[in-house]
């Protein structure tokens, strides 16, 4: 999968915020954090449906992250961030009536050379301003071909990332309800 965050985004971020003293920063932990919300929700809707964890009552997504604020939200909970303990909240809601669980490990940043590769993705268009940049994702299927060769892609919802991006400019949680309308089907879906 692959978002373009907004510039509201962008721009309460490091890159354009000095530090939060007017509450409006969105820290890369947060950022991170929503890696691994992303992630599970694909894995989530993937695998609903699917005979892939017959086998298996209890299946759990092993998130690998190289960001200690993010495996420290995901194993245990977040206490310093307002707007980490509401995209915990988010995820917890996400895994009320799941069939599947999360747990998350810490990988070294060396290690972790195609997520940050992912990350680093860049437009093919020359235009900053662009609402609609375009990637050409068959050049990181060449330089990760051993690692990413049996890979799909996931195109998360609007739904979805709607909720990701209100959570993150307004530091609330959404409503329990709402979460709780969640299907696995709400989430995204893989595309050709």
């Amino acid at each position: 999968w692959h978002i373009t965050l907004p510039q509201e985004i962008v721009q309460r971020t490091l890159i354009h915020l000095a530090d939060d003293s007017a509450g409006d920063l969105i820290s890369i932990n947060a950022l991170e954090f929503v890696t691994v919300i992303i992630n599970y929700c694909a894995t989530l809707s993937i695998i609903s449906g699917s005979d892939l964890f017959e086998d298996d009552p209890f299946p759990v997504i092993l998130c690998k992250t190289d960001n200690t604020s993010a495996l420290s939200w995901i194993n245990h909970r977040c206490k310093g961030s307002l707007l980490g303990r509401a995209l915990g909240r988010l995820l917890v809601g996400l895994l009320m009536d799941s069939p599947l669980g999360i747990n998350a490990t810490w990988i070294n940043t060396h290690d972790n050379e195609v997520a940050d590769g992912l990350s680093r993705f860049k437009s093919n268009s020359d235009n900053v301003s662009n609402d609609h940049p375009t990637f050409d994702y068959s050049l990181l299927q060449q330089k990760y071909e051993k690692t990413l060769s049996g890979c799909r892609l996931w195109l998360p919802s609007s739904r979805l990332i709607s909720l990701i991006y209100t959570v993150l400019t307004t530091r609330q949680s959404p409503p329990l309800k709402e979460l709780r309308n969640f299907k696995p089907s709400d989430l995204g879906k893989l595309t050709t």
